[in-house]
């Protein structure tokens, strides 16, 4: 439950700074500020929950708008999912 932690520094250990781009990706950024004194573990993952969050609606809204885009619901459709598979790789 702290493997994320053990990440980061492992990879602030190998040289990589908190300032690269991959860095401050979500999640990678909170336990940066962790690291750092900035934020307390319980306050870095409920951010990293929110800002992973907004990313999903983010990332929903662009996708809705998108043309061609099949959407399936698994629990509910699997049979229909599995033939559009084989009609797409046929």
């Amino acid at each position: 439950d702290r493997g994320l932690v053990e990440e980061v520094r492992g990879i602030r250990a190998a040289g990589y700074g908190a300032d690269l781009k991959p860095m401050k990706s979500i999640g990678y950024r909170q336990m940066n500020d962790f690291i750092d004194g900035k934020l307390g573990f319980a306050e870095a993952v409920e951010i990293m929950k929110r800002d992973t969050g907004r990313f999903s609606k983010r990332q929903l809204t662009w996708l809705r708008s998108e043309e061609g885009i099949r959407w399936f619901d698994p629990a509910r459709r699997k049979d229909s999912m599995v033939a559009a598979c084989r009609e797409f790789w046929d």
